[in-house]
């Protein structure tokens, strides 16, 4: 069986080379033997020389022969039935993670020296046991040690390489990319996900580490919303300083001519006294603020260089209303200090930075068990929307001309800009 572990100068081994090969017998054929010769020829790796792209026989499988992937994840579950004390029969789950979890074992297995993935350090797991009546049960044992070197350090430094060629990632993005092509696959792909392995592996990442960190940035984003919002609530339309003073609207050069008469308290006296005039609860929401938009876009700029600037929109969506937001809220000169005017550019601007600031709470929300799929749906629909910009622009114009050609002399289709917008 030693001769099964061969490899030729890519560094594939026989099973590795049946997957290529698509000799779908041949495979089968290979986990039909004892426990420890697969797994021994499923620990097996090719690794760059920049460290950027991993290649396994699970990845293979997944790509290849998603079905054969299936059952060789059933072999990483095994189920076993035992009486408890009541005399009542338990069900034990156990879970093996290494062939998913393969980020510090790939340098192993690649130079060959790799290990039983069982000998591990001395620990406690607890795993779900469940009798006939449904009653939650823990059972543990003692997993034997085993020497130091068993842990390996990542084959690579780069979170986002770690997360992308995650065997996760990878069933997820060929899900993705076969979804404009068959159908089989993304079933195929999609049941890989919903397997048992898979799914208690993502339930771990995501209480483990993924709640703790998502509830900090849901509360303090929620938090920044609230307060933003309550922010530009207390604010009033530069329009009605304007009519209040009677200054007459022209451009942002009248703005801090306004801002003077409100401080001198010269305007419209059917306004309440000191209207217009910030307050200490002004100025402690701004301050506020600036401590949660800040903290926000260092989290949002840490993300994108995580994804290596990729353009990933819900991250950039996020900066930019944080950053818009922040130039609603700041002071751009001196006699802006002690007014809640803003000049016109500047409300503009925050309008616009608080629609994307709750637009972008759909990315949260997106993360929510049942509502969360809604928003993957309005996601595929405006993905599929987009398809169909270009077809709709050549209708609104076909239109959009002829109406300017026959109807000009009228207000509505006086130019063409009036005709596109009254055509669209």
């Amino acid at each position: 069986m030693n001769s099964l572990l061969a490899r030729d100068r890519q560094g594939y081994n026989c099973l590795e080379v049946a997957i290529q090969a698509n000799n779908i017998p041949f495979v089968k054929r290979l986990f039909e033997c004892k426990t420890n010769q697969w797994k021994k020829l499923m620990r097996n790796a090719q690794l760059s020389q920049n460290d950027k792209y991993v290649d396994t026989p699970m990845r293979k499988l997944v790509r290849c022969m998603p079905e054969i992937a299936y059952q060789a994840l059933d072999k990483c579950k095994m189920e076993t039935n035992f009486p408890n004390e009541y005399d009542q029969s338990l069900c034990e789950k156990q879970f093996d993670f290494e062939f998913l979890e393969d980020h510090c074992h790939i340098k192993k297995w690649q130079s060959g020296k790799s290990r039983n993935f069982q000998k591990k350090q001395k620990k406690i797991s607890k795993r779900n046991c469940f009798n006939c009546s449904g009653e939650l049960h823990f059972v543990c044992d003692e997993l034997p040690r085993g020497s130091d070197d068993d842990f390996g350090e990542p084959y690579s430094d780069d979170a986002y390489v770690l997360v992308k060629n995650h065997v996760l990632s990878i069933i997820a993005e060929q899900a993705r990319d076969s979804d404009k092509t068959d159908d089989t696959i993304v079933k195929l792909q999609t049941k890989l996900l919903r397997h048992p392995t898979c799914q208690k592996l993502m339930n771990q990442k995501w209480h483990h580490f993924g709640v703790p960190i998502f509830a900090t940035c849901f509360i303090a984003y929620v938090l920044y919303l609230a307060l933003f919002t309550w922010t530009v609530l207390r604010h009033t339309d530069p329009y009605q300083f304007y009519n209040a003073t009677g200054v007459p609207f022209s451009n942002d050069r009248e703005c801090e001519k306004v801002a003077h008469l409100i401080r001198n308290g010269t305007y419209n006296m059917t306004q309440k006294p000191s209207w217009g005039l910030k307050t200490s609860t002004d100025r402690a929401l701004k301050y506020t603020i600036y401590v949660l938009l800040w903290l926000h876009v260092i989290k949002g700029l840490l993300f994108i260089r995580i994804y290596q600037f990729r353009l990933v929109f819900r991250f950039y969506a996020e900066t930019i209303s944080l950053v818009l937001g922040f130039i609603f809220l700041y002071d751009t000169r001196p006699w802006q200090e002690d007014v809640t005017l803003r000049c016109f550019v500047q409300w503009q601007v925050g309008a616009f930075g608080l629609f994307l600031s709750w637009s972008t709470l759909l990315v949260y929300i997106r993360s929510f068990p049942l509502i969360g799929l809604t928003v993957v749906m309005l996601e595929v629909v405006i993905r599929r929307f987009i398809w169909v910009t270009p077809v709709l622009l050549v209708l609104i114009c076909s239109f959009c001309f002829s109406f300017f050609m026959l109807l000009q002399e009228q207000v509505p289709f006086s130019n063409v800009g009036f005709a596109w917008m009254r055509t669209g």
